[in-house]
């Protein structure tokens, strides 16, 4: 896999999930996120590289259907580009935090396995460049 940095709003938990293998990525893509009020940022090499605000909680578009397809194409493509090999983006970025599905779970409180109760291993909070907690 390729993904630098992800976060999103677009999740069943109502929080913000962030993915990555670069910590500075992944801050920046947060950072991102909480300065649009909600939405989805990709982020490479410590810099925002794609982003679109989801205006309504956070969750939806507020475009037509042919925006709101757009964007699932674009993510969609970025996904597949950083070797993501499923069909549907979407579906996987709302339900990865769904503790209440079973098997590992990326919650608040860290990769989460949902049929232990227990921690896989520990979350941990962010600090955006400004000092923000993300």
């Amino acid at each position: 896999s390729d993904l630098s940095g992800l976060a999103t709003t677009f999740t069943t938990a109502m929080g913000m999930l962030v993915l990555g293998q670069d910590p500075r990525s992944m801050a920046a893509a947060a950072a991102e996120v909480a300065a649009m009020g909600g939405g989805m940022a990709m982020a490479r090499e410590g810099q925002v590289a794609w982003r679109r605000p989801l205006a309504v909680l956070g969750m939806m578009h507020d475009g037509g259907f042919k925006e709101c397809v757009s964007v699932e194409e674009e993510l969609a493509a970025l996904a597949k580009g950083c070797g993501y090999p499923y069909h549907d983006i979407l579906y996987t970025l709302v339900f990865l935090s769904c503790d209440f599905l079973p098997e590992l779970r990326l919650t608040a409180r860290g990769l989460w396995d949902v049929k232990e109760g227990r921690p896989v291993l520990a979350g941990r909070r962010l600090r955006t460049a400004g000092g923000r907690e993300a």
